[in-house]
């Protein structure tokens, strides 16, 4: 009896650790996706400042996501210190070119670039966390 009654109760800690695995598994895929698709959406919002920002702001996000990849696809420690460096120095210039249209031009159009680029923060953000 006390014998069946451990085995249960390992079988129901087994079970719940694995249900915990899978829900942070896919907790996390969502967030990836969620990032990449406001990555994509800010390449299409990018063409909405002004020509010379714009360009600017299309190199700088093909290099952020760059960064993004290599977080992804690393196993090093140390390299993915350098990488989350380099992610932080790239949201930094990100922002300061949105901002610097926005203030230039303040209107309904820059503001969804504005929104955008948040987005994009934001969900590079929720992916670390999860």
């Amino acid at each position: 009896m006390v014998l069946g009654a451990t085995l249960t109760l390992l079988g129901l800690l087994i079970g719940f650790s694995f249900s915990m695995a899978v829900g942070r598994y896919d907790q996390r895929k969502n967030f990836e996706e969620a990032e990449a698709n406001a990555i994509g959406t800010k390449f299409v919002r990018a063409e909405l400042p002004p020509a010379a920002d714009a360009m600017k702001l299309r190199a700088l996000l093909q290099e952020y996501l760059g960064q993004r990849i290599s977080y992804y696809t690393t196993h090093d420690e140390a390299r993915l210190g350098q990488i989350n460096a380099r992610t932080a120095q790239l949201q930094g210039e990100l922002w300061a070119a949105v901002r610097t249209s926005a203030a230039a031009q303040p209107t309904t159009i820059i503001a969804l670039a504005v929104s955008g680029m948040n987005e994009v923060l934001n969900s590079q953000g929720y992916t670390r966390a999860a």
